[in-house]
């Protein structure tokens, strides 16, 4: 029995020490990880008494009952301890409740397969006495459910030792001390296990593991002492002393660093381990050494970190002994970086409210030039506020009348210095946005992408110019919106001061007044030309007055001169020398009859203004005629070009007074190229929706155009206002004509109801412009290119969509006439409404409708409803880039108008077939 307490005893000694240190760890349970430990410190207490037990000589029933006892200690002990490491060395995220109730519930599994192991033998095959020792004891064959759970504690204290050894290096003071520790402890259980199951034990078959808790005792109990292992207070200080932002280094007094925070290791690159014993010169490099201690406590100096300049605020404070005498140093580096650079957006922040100031005092005295034109002004301006700000597109908007659209007038890209216009939006597109406006008068978003009231347009316009913030306020005239000034910032979303929202609304209420001054200007201009026509149109009416009672007086004179020198002509001899005379006489007459005509046709009673003509018949016969001859004569260095549109509209007028007119601007222009040049002449049908204030105001409506350009010296302003007054001439008067030439145009042109533009270009040449309104008389006598047959229709409906009420109803009864169901709507609007619940076999589209949805809009909407609708296109003006993307979608052939019978019948039946 002495034999047996002898080789017990160091179990039941490791049981009472381990006990003990967990009674002491009980005490400590307000700390992280103690609960964890004081349960590891059970186990073990379980563990080597139940060791000691197996020595005591009980029979081999009683030991193996104990052998399955010792296992409530064996089977958690590995697991408590690794959840002391990780919540006590900083990884609690690991060591959660779903982690702690896994490696419980495996405890557990363990040891019910080592109390049930009699009915399935997998931790242990076999087991017997042995007595061979000094005393009879229990031996186990280890199953092979034995060495997984071996391995799985191996496994465990191998991830705990990891984490000690890396707690370890990482850190430095009492953490640094406290995990060595641990780390040796755990050291000895391992060896001492290992020895057991190598079979290398002193007696053979004991586990000699549980005596090794003796020297875990002695180091815990050494780590209480010296380390204050499981203390708050020294765990504490180094919590606060790792977590200071600052950059912390304690020296001794020769400069040799004994520690160093977190911060520190990551602005120097270094970790404490290796810092630590090291010279404050060898921490920092040279330049950062020379920068720090050449400063004075209380100064900035700058580091780099992560290869950014940071500024760090230096203080230095000397550690004494009781003595007094100073036996090291804290060094303390605090980051003021974003104090410095808020410090420094502040100033900049008031230098720029003072530039705006400036910027708004000096933009209140811009004026409008007296042509009214707005570009040069809002050029100035988005270029002003783009610098100010630093951002990178500033513009200018504005409404249309009917606030259907909104079209920038101004744009200023700050990145390429340019200026550029033309974009528009519907008020549609962004609803919330023209609604904030509205209501707040000024909208600052942040994120353009995120913001309700942007988003809308995110990826069709703000995301592809790289726009992050926006700043917009809302340009004012007379109580209504006309109009939004812009600011839109690209790079990382911006927040916009409330001086920077004040500046963009006092920019906007500047940006008012100078479209209000422009409007102002181009009215004054606007009336100004308005009278200067009616002033011409009664001058020409005054002298065409004049001129009729002259030339009612001359024809009675001139009656005499020219008809007796002919009676007397043929009484004369073919040799009689007064036939020259009197032919001289005669042809004198036949001018001054010319002449008088020409002064009849400006009374405005000369031209018999009745017949059906075709201008191109007319331009071609002139140009064959001998008058023709005669201007190419005497001007052979003058080539003339004709453009005749083939499918020309008729008109109502006069083919005599009309050939006059052809015939006097191309014998002014040729004369207004002595050097020679070119002269061109065209023909077109043009439609106008909206009215033209050129030289002459134009009524919207149908028209043929008469073009007549040349490449001569051009005419000045000061003479186009006058270049219709009869005789009115830079000619020498009577060689080149009559000065009654363009007076005579003028004439006739009003007797057709037509409408004159001129455009001159000193040293580069003049256009003229004639419009006279069409006729669609004698178009169902004419006989078409092309039989009617080819074109005619098999009741198919057609939708006409246009805004102009005549049109609507001149195409309708084009279509009727040749065998087509015709609807008509008068907007976009409507014909979305009715197709909303019919159907038709076409559409006839017009492109310009206004107010309203556009033809490219209608259509849109209209696949939306009928994805496969055929439609046709229809304008006045010329194929634009709308009109290719409307075909692009789908539609058919674009038609011009004016229509006519074959060209709108064509265009129709070629989309039904396809």
């Amino acid at each position: 029995m002495h034999n047996q307490l002898l080789y017990s005893f160091p179990f039941f000694l490791s049981a009472a020490l381990i006990l003990i240190v967990t009674l002491f760890v009980f005490q400590r349970v307000n700390v992280k990880g103690c609960w964890y430990l004081a349960l590891a410190g059970l186990a073990a207490t379980v563990w080597a008494g139940c060791e000691g037990l197996l020595y005591l000589g009980f029979d081999i029933e009683t030991n193996m009952l104990i052998t399955k006892l010792e296992y409530l200690g064996v089977a958690p002990l590995p697991p408590l301890m690794l959840l002391f490491g990780l919540c006590h060395f900083g990884y609690e995220s690991w060591a959660d409740r779903k982690t702690g109730l896994l490696l419980f519930l495996i405890a557990v599994c363990i040891v019910a397969l080592v109390w049930t192991n009699p009915l399935h033998g997998l931790i242990f095959t076999d087991y017997y006495a042995i007595h061979t020792g000094p005393f009879p004891m229990l031996a186990l064959k280890h199953g092979p459910l034995w060495w997984v759970i071996l391995l799985y504690h191996y496994f465990l204290l191998v991830v705990l030792s990891i984490i000690l050894i890396l707690q370890f290096a990482s850190s430095s003071g009492y953490q640094r001390s406290q995990a060595g520790m641990i780390l040796v402890a755990v050291a000895f259980v391992w060896l001492s296990n290992l020895i057991y199951v190598t079979g290398n034990s002193p007696v053979p078959n004991m586990d000699i593991s549980p005596i090794a808790f003796v020297m875990v005792a002695g180091a815990m109990a050494w780590g209480f002492y010296r380390y204050r292992l499981l203390d708050i207070l020294p765990v504490a200080k180094e919590k606060i002393f790792q977590s200071i932002d600052d950059v912390i280094l304690v020296t001794d007094e020769r400069g040799r660093v004994l520690d160093i925070n977190r911060a520190a290791e990551h602005v120097l690159k270094i970790k404490a381990f290796q810092a630590i014993g090291q010279t404050v010169a060898h921490v920092f490099n040279y330049q950062q050494f020379q920068e720090i201690f050449s400063n004075r406590d209380g100064s900035e100096i700058c580091l780099l970190s992560d290869g950014k300049e940071r500024v760090y605020d230096f203080r230095a404070s000397f550690i004494v002994d009781a003595k007094g005498m100073m036996v090291g140093k804290i060094i303390v580096l605090r980051d003021i970086t974003e104090r410095k650079n808020a410090e420094k957006e502040l100033l900049e922040n008031e230098r720029r409210l003072r530039e705006q100031k400036s910027i708004l005092l000096e933009l209140s005295k811009i004026k409008i030039g007296d042509n009214g034109d707005l570009n040069t002004t809002m050029g100035t301006i988005t270029k002003t506020v783009a610098h100010n700000l630093g951002v990178e597109r500033v513009s200018v908007w504005l409404f249309n009348d009917e606030h259907s659209k909104i079209k920038c007038i101004e744009l200023y890209e700050f990145g390429q210095q340019r200026h550029c216009a033309g974009m528009e939006f519907y008020s549609t597109d962004l609803p919330r946005y023209f609604e904030a406006l509205e209501k707040e008068r000024t909208v600052a978003v942040s994120d353009v992408n995120t913001d309700p009231r942007t988003n809308a347009v995110f990826d069709t316009y703000f995301k592809p110019l790289g726009v992050t913030s926006l700043l917009d306020s809302q340009i004012r005239s007379g109580g209504n919106a006309v109009g939004v000034f812009s600011i839109k910032h690209i790079g990382t979303p911006r927040q916009w001061t409330m001086d920077e929202q004040t500046f963009a609304a006092s920019i906007a209420d500047i940006v008012s007044l100078l479209i209000e001054e422009s409007e102002l200007k181009k009215i004054k201009r606007e009336r100004k030309k308005l009278e200067a026509q009616f002033q011409r149109v009664e001058k020409m009416e005054v002298i065409g007055t004049l001129a009729g009672g002259v030339a009612h007086d001359l024809n009675n004179i001139l009656s005499g001169l020219v008809g007796y020198p002919e009676l007397l002509l043929m009484d004369l001899q073919e040799n009689s020398h007064l036939r020259k005379p009197l032919l001289t006489i005669q042809k004198s007459g036949e001018k001054a009859s010319a002449i008088v005509q020409d002064l009849l046709t400006l009374t405005r009673r000369g031209v018999a203004v009745s017949e059906v003509v075709n201008l191109n018949h007319i331009i071609s016969d002139y140009l064959e005629s001998p008058e023709q001859e005669k201007v190419a004569y005497y001007n052979p260095d003058v080539r003339i070009e004709a453009d005749l549109d083939a499918d020309l509209l008729h008109i109502i007028g006069s083919p005599v007074h009309l050939s006059k007119t052809v015939m006097n601007i191309v014998k002014n222009a040729s004369e207004a190229m002595p050097q020679g040049g070119k002269i061109h002449i065209s023909t077109c049908n043009q439609y106008l929706d909206t009215s033209i204030n050129g030289y002459d105001y134009i009524d919207e409506g149908d028209y043929v155009v008469l073009s007549v350009s040349d490449t001569g010296t051009g005419i000045s302003p000061e003479d186009k206002e006058r270049i219709f007054e009869p005789f009115y001439t830079k000619k020498v008067m009577g060689k080149s004509g009559t000065g009654l030439g363009m007076a005579v145009v003028w004439g006739t042109v009003k007797d057709h109801n037509g409408y004159i533009d001129v455009q001159s270009i000193e040293g580069k040449g003049t256009t003229f412009r004639l419009y006279f309104p069409i006729t669609r008389k004698g178009l169902s006598e004419e006989k078409s290119a092309l039989p009617i047959e080819n074109y005619r229709g098999t009741g198919e409906s057609i939708l006409i969509v246009d805004d102009v009420e005549e049109q609507r109803e001149l195409a309708s009864s084009m279509l009727q006439k040749i065998g087509y169901r015709v609807h008509i709507v008068r907007s976009g609007e409507e014909a979305i409404d009715y197709l909303t619940t019919n159907e038709v076999d076409i559409l006839l589209l017009d492109m310009i409708m206004a107010p309203g949805m556009d033809g490219l809009d209608t259509y849109k909407k209209i696949i939306e409803l009928h994805p496969n609708q055929k439609a046709i296109i229809a304008s006045g003006y010329s194929e634009t880039e709308r009109v290719k993307e409307l075909q692009r979608l789908g539609a058919g052939a674009y038609v011009k108008k004016p229509y006519t019978l074959e060209k709108i019948g064509m265009a129709v039946k070629k989309e039904l077939e396809k």
